[in-house]
Parts: C-alpha cells; sequence; structure tokens
C-alpha cells in the first residue's frame, strides 16, 4: 500500500470536527499540519492562511480537487478566490483538450444543509458557468455521505434555466468504514445505497485512453462483507468522451516534435522563448521521464534511450499550450 500514490484532499472528521467549516478557529492549524505531513501537489493559495486547493493532470485527465471545507462560510461553501481558482483549472483544461475530473468532498447533487444542497446559489453560479463556457468532458467525484450511487449527468445540471446540453457523470462512493448515511441526490445508474451494518463501500474508477479520439471512462462500486469476508458489486456505469486523437510514431506534429532516425532521440521546437515542462509516460500514466527546463528557444534535445520498448505518451507543455504525441519504441 506505501507505494500506491495518494492524491489527498480533507472533508469535516479529518479536518476539525463532523460537520465543521472555516469560521470555527482551527483552519491555520490544520493547514500547517497538512503542509508539514501530507505529501501533496502544488496548493493553489499555498501562502494563505487556509485551503489546501489543488489540481493535477494524468494522461489527458485534469484532476481538480476542491476544498469545500476549510474556507466554508453561511454564505458561501468556498471561498470566493478558490471559487475564481475553479473556474480558471476548467477554463484552462478546455483549452488544452483534457477532461475534467473534479473531486469535490461533499454530494454535489445532495440536499442537505451540509453539502451543496446547503449552498445552492453556489451551485446554480457553477452550473452556470459550466453551460456559458461550453464546459463538456467533466465528471464528478464526492464522497461524505456514507452511500453509493452513480448519475450519467442527467441530475447535474444546476444551471438556472437546467438547460445545459452536457452531461456531467457524478460517482458518489463512501464509507470504507463506517455506518451509512443518505444525504440526497437523484441518481439515474442506481443509489442511493447506504453502508449497512458489518459492511464496507469503496468506488474504483477506470480511465481507458489509446491515444485516439474516445477516452473512456468505467465506475464501479462494491461492498465489503466483514462477516462473510466477500465483496460484491453494486453498480457498474461505463461512458466516453470524445478528444482530438494523438499523433501516433509521428516524425513531425505541426513543426513542434522532430523524431531522429535512430527513433530513440527527439527535439521539442518552439518559435518563441517559454518554459518547457516535459512528461513521458506509459499507457498507465507511470512517468518514466520528466523535466523542466526555462527558457527555450528554438530546438531542445532529448534522448529516451533507456527507456523499455513499447507505447508511450510524450507531452510537452508549453506556456499555455499543451502538446501531446504517441509513440511506440522498438
Amino acid at each position: 500500500l506505501h507505494k500506491m500514490p495518494i492524491a489527498y484532499v480533507w472533508d469535516d472528521h479529518d479536518y476539525c470536527g463532523d460537520n465543521k467549516r472555516g469560521n470555527d478557529g482551527c483552519s491555520e492549524a490544520a493547514k500547517q499540519a497538512y503542509m508539514e505531513y501530507v505529501p501533496h501537489y502544488p496548493l493553489g493559495d499555498p501562502d494563505g492562511p487556509t485551503g489546501i486547493y489543488q489540481a493535477f493532470t494524468v494522461g489527458r485527465v485534469h484532476f481538480i480537487m476542491s476544498d469545500v471545507r476549510s474556507q466554508r462560510s453561511d454564505e458561501h461553501i468556498m471561498s470566493r478566490e478558490q471559487m475564481a481558482w475553479l473556474k480558471k483549472e476548467m477554463l484552462d483544461a478546455k483549452e488544452k483538450n483534457l477532461v475534467i475530473g473534479w473531486i469535490t468532498s461533499v454530494s454535489y447533487s445532495g440536499t442537505k444543509k451540509d453539502n451543496w444542497g446547503g449552498y445552492t446559489q453556489d451551485r446554480e453560479e457553477i452550473g452556470n458557468f459550466l453551460k456559458d463556457n461550453k464546459i463538456e468532458n467533466l465528471f464528478i467525484l464526492s464522497g461524505d455521505a456514507h452511500m453509493s450511487a452513480i448519475d450519467n449527468g442527467t441530475h447535474a445540471d444546476f444551471s438556472t434555466g437546467q438547460d445545459n446540453p452536457f452531461l456531467y457523470p457524478i460517482f458518489q462512493s463512501a464509507a470504507l468504514n463506517n455506518v451509512g448515511s443518505d444525504k440526497g441526490g437523484t441518481f439515474s445508474e442506481g443509489g442511493t445505497f447506504p453502508n449497512p451494518p458489518f459492511t464496507g463501500q469503496f468506488g474504483l474508477v477506470t480511465v481507458t485512453d489509446h491515444g485516439g479520439e474516445d477516452i473512456c471512462f468505467n465506475f464501479r462500486s462494491f461492498r465489503l462483507h466483514y462477516l462473510f469476508d466477500s465483496m460484491s458489486e453494486l453498480l457498474n456505469f461505463d461512458f466516453c468522451r470524445h478528444l482530438p486523437p494523438v499523433g501516433e510514431n509521428l516524425r513531425n506534429t505541426d513543426d513542434w516534435l522532430l523524431r531522429k532516425s535512430d527513433n530513440r532521440s527527439f527535439e521539442i521546437r518552439s518559435s518563441e522563448e517559454t518554459d518547457l515542462d516535459l512528461k513521458v509516460f506509459n499507457m498507465h500514466g507511470d512517468v518514466f521521464f520528466q523535466q523542466y527546463i526555462r527558457h527555450i528557444e528554438g530546438a531542445y534535445p532529448f534522448q529516451l534511450s533507456n527507456l523499455p520498448s513499447g507505447e508511450y505518451f510524450i507531452k510537452a507543455e508549453m506556456g499555455k499550450t499543451l502538446h501531446m504525441a504517441k509513440i511506440s519504441l522498438p
């Protein structure tokens, strides 16, 4: 287990206590403890006294982790600064042709005071933003409620007119070891399924991406039966989203990537001075090569001589431009 990567953002019990929020007097201490003891991606506001919201990209999925607990007030579920950051992250992901995986610890379609049902104005603001900016490729993951449920997105439109043409699937999954609770919401694919006694529940999201026009997702919800040492599947849901395909075995892609004749040497080209964030990863998202170079202009050469044979993605982020190519190494 210690070898498994973990991306973690808190909710109430691991923040300050049941149903606690930002004005309960422990936000700064909680953030200090998180900064000192929890490995994490760069925070959206690292210097602020509260807030551990963060984002990262794996392959063609951009994960956004909101902190809807430590900056919560009577009026808003998150600070206005975090709301602006969330919108910017979504717009950047859209511009780079990435699918957005938004993690909000409490139920987005919930009906209770402690989840988004208690902050309908904020939820409507996000709904209008998604519709107005034509955010098409988004799914939502939630916990908190000790229940499992999946919606295909037909109940995820909270814009003012509820007329957003795009569907945002919701996966509600919890709790691994606790009694059941139902926090509301309507779910097309099944649920809610609160935890019965002597059971635990968890969810698994599988992403299948071969670099083509389709990137596909599978949501699966499981229940553990502690007394009988067994496990059963509760829910299973598949969906795909369309993206521009990644070029395969490219010698030249829009003049940004050049592959040399030995098939292991490459050049990345830029017509203007920019920073380069370069990653090479396999089909499972494991990073095999990574470099960050400041102020490149012209050609930047690199070699992949030590990588095993197989298929990889080259991802080059130059300023606000994201390039990706799929390659096969002999």
